[in-house]
């Protein structure tokens, strides 16, 4: 739910839920449940650094490995996480070795400074002056993710923790020269500009001869494209947002702040300069639709609950219990179209959480959801796995078509690429301007704006290759000379480097304080990642799980 707020408009949060006030001590106080009430027996999970990990230490350290991931990504990790690059297991041993830290050297956080860290927590989800109490992220939040307050409040201290644990071994990391930042500020900012000429495969299409045996021939040693990938269906029961349009439009009619509420989150937006082609009256009906369909989204994930709850209460889940419950709720279960991992199923509005949970369905963890998308809330099992197969010549002749004129295509402008460069050397060589060399060539060269290594838009490259990519050609060019012909994925590009500006000295004046806390950060990050990869590496030794996995010392 907490994924499905965030994406959204985390402002309609606060609107839909009713507000309960309640003190911060109360819910951080020593009546509130945790993991230590449903904690299994105080088993060793291995040793960090030569110390025993208790059950309690480990579940503890999980619950706060969860909460990570969920302020990172806005929902709780699901079967796909993997698939994220989340392992649980060893984010939870990463989590253990801090809080060893934090201990050992005695990093203690005040009971006010986690107060004040839960409150800027709850007024950043807060929209219009409507607050999100700790009630309602409890009830919202943390219980769906299955952890509890004092789970949260150990997470907090530990986070503020880790703040100063890197303040604490990064100290000489913050020692930078004015002049080595001068220097780095200097590489950063200086100006470049010239020209590039984009040799389009579009535009060498019509030089393509596609004859029978040249296709059949380009089918045989490609095959691997017309491979469909592994693929399954699955089997599905949706609670749609719009089923709940009625009950919506009458929770809306119950809001007597309704207008100020549009008021404020029209102008909060910015008013006329963000609606620039409606009226007010129409972009608070907008607003107001948005507002309508989260509200609907939200009758739909409390339907989804309740059908849900039996099953995924039961000691053992069978896939079979999707269909019985929907049986007995008088709900069709329908049958989704085949997908494969990077395509949504035909005629499904889903999101990509969707297609990862559905392929990390297990036999032991059958049935998935209740998830939420744009249009509803899903509980769904696997219906069928649809192994990988090449299609046959005739079912893709026409892709074979379009694949060889775009092969054929891309390399002849690649091959012009490359006939422009060695004219346009000889050419600079025997004198002539490069504006001459190009007319002969009869290639057109956009003129680009000074550009630098921290410039992040340059949209005459950037509609043609990665901003990133071009300037790494850029200043490896020398000034007055071109580059080599690169490949895009459209064809090629030339680069003509033929200015190189001066450095402002009052910019630099001006932009250095703000440059040394950058340049300041970016060292203590380093700082700290390099002595946490030694210090993990060391100390997590003796876990088995994380000798032969990757993740561990990253």
């Amino acid at each position: 739910m907490f994924g499905t707020i965030r994406k959204h408009s985390t402002w309609l949060w606060g609107i839909i839920i009713a507000a309960v006030a309640v003190g911060m001590v109360i819910y951080f106080g020593p009546t509130n449940q945790s993991v230590d009430t449903v904690l299994g027996p105080k088993d060793s999970r291995g040793n960090i650094g030569g110390e025993d990990i208790t059950q309690e230490d480990y579940l503890r350290a999980q619950a706060e490995a969860r909460l990570q991931f969920m302020m990172m990504r806005g929902e709780w990790p699901g079967p796909g996480a993997e698939q994220q690059g989340f392992n649980l297991e060893i984010e939870t041993y990463k989590r253990l070795f801090i809080i060893q830290k934090l201990r050992e050297l005695g990093i203690n956080v005040s009971e006010d400074q986690v107060a004040k860290a839960a409150a800027d927590n709850l007024r950043a989800m807060s929209r219009n002056g409507v607050p999100v109490t700790m009630a309602q992220f409890e009830q919202n939040v943390l219980r769906i993710g299955g952890v509890s307050l004092s789970d949260y409040k150990r997470f907090l201290e530990h986070q503020i923790g880790l703040q100063q644990l890197i303040a604490a071994v990064t100290v000489g990391a913050k020692l930078v020269t004015e002049k080595e930042t001068k220097a780095i500020y200097q590489r950063e900012s200086q100006e470049r500009s010239g020209q590039v000429i984009f040799f389009s495969a579009s535009n060498y299409l019509s030089q393509v001869t596609a004859t029978p045996e040249a296709l059949s021939n380009f089918y045989s040693n490609q095959v691997a494209r017309y491979r469909l990938p592994d693929r399954i269906q699955v089997s599905y029961v949706e609670f749609k947002a719009t089923n709940y349009w009625a009950e919506a439009e009458a929770e809306l009619s119950k809001m007597t702040n309704l207008t100020a509420i549009l008021e404020g989150e029209y102008n909060r937006r910015g008013g006329t300069n963000y609606y620039k082609d409606e009226t007010p009256e129409a972009a608070k009906a907008s607003i107001k639709g948005e507002l309508h369909g989260q509200i609907a989204l939200r009758a739909a994930s409390r339907a989804a609950n309740q059908f849900a709850d039996p099953i995924l209460s039961a000691n053992t889940i069978r896939a079979e219990m999707l269909a019985e419950a929907a049986a007995i709720a008088g709900i069709s279960v329908q049958t989704s179209a085949p997908f494969d991992r990077s395509t949504p199923p035909e005629g499904l509005e889903v999101n990509e959480q969707f297609i990862r949970t559905a392929f990390a369905l297990r036999p032991e963890d059958p049935i998935a959801g209740p998830l939420a998308t744009d249009e509803g809330i899903f509980l769904f099992t696997k219906a069928k796995e649809i192994p990988s197969e090449v299609q046959p010549y005739d079912a893709v002749k026409k892709q074979v078509l379009q694949d060889f004129k775009q092969l054929e295509s891309t390399r002849a402008a690649r091959d012009a690429a490359s006939a422009f460069v060695t004219s346009v050397t000889n050419g600079l060589a025997t004198g002539k301007a490069f504006a001459t060399v190009c007319s002969e060539a009869k290639v057109k060269p956009v003129a680009l704006a000074p550009f630098s290594r921290s410039t992040r838009a340059l949209p005459e490259v950037e509609d043609h290759m990665s901003l990133q990519q071009f300037k790494q050609i850029a200043f490896t060019v020398a000034l007055g000379e071109v580059s080599p012909a690169i490949p895009t994925m459209e064809g090629a590009v030339v680069t003509h480097i033929n200015t190189q500006l001066p450095i402002d000295e009052k910019k630099m004046a001006a932009e250095l304080p703000d440059f040394i806390k950058m340049l300041q950060q970016a060292r203590q990050q380093e700082a700290f990642d390099a002595w946490f990869g030694q210090e993990a590496q060391r100390a997590l030794a003796n876990v088995p799980a994380l000798r032969q996995s990757p993740q561990a010392s990253n």
